[in-house]
């Protein structure tokens, strides 16, 4: 899935054999905390693509699945994986809720905190932090109140030009991600001047 989202990590984690130890799981079918994790669960969303002049590229139906769990040294984790109109990509990664958020399971036999649940304003969670822990959010499948993730990376580029992307995940505790932004800016450092590149928004459409 795309950057800055729980799901965009697909293709980077794997299954492992072992766990991070100091944080223990919700409950064993990880149904509380921020996202609702249970074997058949589907998240629908619409993902719309825009030019740097913000005019729609592009749109398609989208969604992720729970496709299965797996137990390693007696925690249950989660395969979840992307699909976009019916067919899947890329492999299953596996999450889970512990007592202190939403938990990766990466391919070096570590486990990775992802989003920190619960939170407050400003607590991070690398790369990630809080900047909201309760904003309105409206898309097609509803209204939520939501915790807000962002990300921001800047990348140098030659004659003094630097290339941010920010994302903002939007999750609302008990149902999931709701919304996903991608951004992209320029900057010139020698004239002050900002312009926008290509962004991406992604909605919930059902659950």
């Amino acid at each position: 899935m795309k950057p800055g989202s729980l799901i965009c990590l697909i293709g980077l984690i794997g299954l492992v054999s072992c766990r991070q130890e100091g944080s223990k799981p919700v409950t064993e079918t990880s149904s509380r905390g921020l996202i609702p994790f249970a074997v058949g669960k589907k998240w629908s969303y619409v993902s719309t693509s825009f030019d740097s002049l913000g005019r729609e590229v592009s749109s398609h139906e989208d969604g992720t699945t729970v496709t299965g769990d797996t137990v390693v040294a007696g925690e249950k984790w989660y395969a979840l994986t992307d699909d976009s109109a019916g067919h899947r990509f890329g492999d299953a990664f596996y999450a889970t809720n512990r007592q202190d958020g939403v938990y990766m399971l990466g391919s070096r036999g570590t486990a990775t905190l992802l989003f920190r649940f619960p939170a407050a304003l400003g607590d991070t969670s690398p790369p990630y932090i809080v900047r909201s822990v309760d904003t309105a959010v409206s898309c097609p499948a509803g209204i939520f109140r939501c915790y807000l993730y962002r990300d921001t990376v800047a990348v140098s580029a030659d004659h003094g030009r630097i290339w941010a992307i920010v994302t903002n995940d939007y999750f609302a505790p008990g149902v999931g991600m709701v919304r996903h932004e991608l951004k992209t800016q320029w900057r010139d450092t020698l004239t002050g001047r900002a312009w926008a590149g290509p962004g991406e928004i992604r909605v919930a459409s059902g659950f």
